[in-house]
């Protein structure tokens, strides 16, 4: 597996634990669900009063079922039900978190084997950087 990144620097102020509780969720669901050699890519870029972070990787999900991914205790691959690690409410909770930092998020399927997700938070003049916190927990071991 290989992790790419490509972070523009970008500023917003937001809860330190509830970002870092997002973002090490979306980490891992996109390590997790990953294809076998496949590429996940993190990138992060301010436009237009938004700091706007994307996370992609090679995972085939049916289109009619993306719609699903942020209902509590939905999982796209049956066969990981009783697998113990993941229990379908990762990312019901980053939907929830994310809303009360008032931003936003979706998935976009731009390909059919490309699961991605959008994180949208509103940003600020504050020095306060996202990308040291990507970067310390893209080093971390998984």
């Amino acid at each position: 597996m290989k992790i790419s990144f490509l972070i523009d620097p970008v500023t917003l102020q937001s809860d330190r634990d509830q970002l870092r509780i997002v973002l090490l969720n979306l980490m891992d669901n996109a390590v997790s669900y990953c294809n076998p050699g496949g590429e996940i890519a993190i990138a992060a870029r301010q436009e237009h009063g938004w700091v706007e972070v994307t996370l992609r990787n090679p995972a085939a999900i049916d289109p009619d079922r993306v719609s699903h991914v942020f209902d509590r205790f939905w999982r796209a691959d049956a066969a990981r039900t009783n697998s113990g690690v993941h229990c379908g409410l990762g990312l019901s909770l980053c939907q929830k978190i994310v809303q009360l930092l008032g931003g936003s998020i979706s998935v976009q399927t731009p390909d059919p084997d490309i699961f991605q997700i959008l994180l949208r938070l509103p940003a600020t003049n504050s020095p306060l950087s996202i990308a040291p916190a990507l970067t310390s927990v893209a080093a971390q071991p998984v």
